[in-house]
């Protein structure tokens, strides 16, 4: 058992690392921190009109975007993926093989893993 935990954490940080890698050899991870470091300073930000992004999260490739709709409003993607997409750092982030994940509170109401041509 000893082994197995010794090995297990030998090997963590080459699989964690292997899934920072894309395709290109871009660190998708450091791609993800830029993004985020592009989204907070404006945060909370109106992606369309009841709905705000009020906060992020990074978890390895993955950028997590928290929004609050209005208590009236439906989070449609279709609005929300351009606006978003259209930030030069997301795109490259999403093009390298890294994800977007919008949730509002704990619940997942849709990811992106490719943006929209524009």
């Amino acid at each position: 058992m000893r082994i197995l935990l010794s090995l297990a954490l030998i090997l963590a940080p080459a699989v964690a690392s292997a899934s920072c890698t894309g395709s290109s050899g871009a660190n998708i991870c450091d791609m993800a921190r830029m993004a985020d470091e592009t989204l907070v300073p404006t945060l909370p930000r109106e992606l369309a009109p009841g709905i705000m992004l009020t906060d992020s999260a990074i978890e390895g490739a993955r950028l997590d975007l928290i929004l609050t709709p209005a208590a009236d409003r439906a989070v449609s993607m279709d609005e929300i993926v351009p606006m978003i997409c259209s930030i030069d750092e997301v795109q490259q982030l999403v093009a390298a093989g890294g994800t977007l994940r919008f949730m509002v509170g704990s619940r997942e109401v849709g990811t992106v893993t490719a943006c929209p041509e524009f």
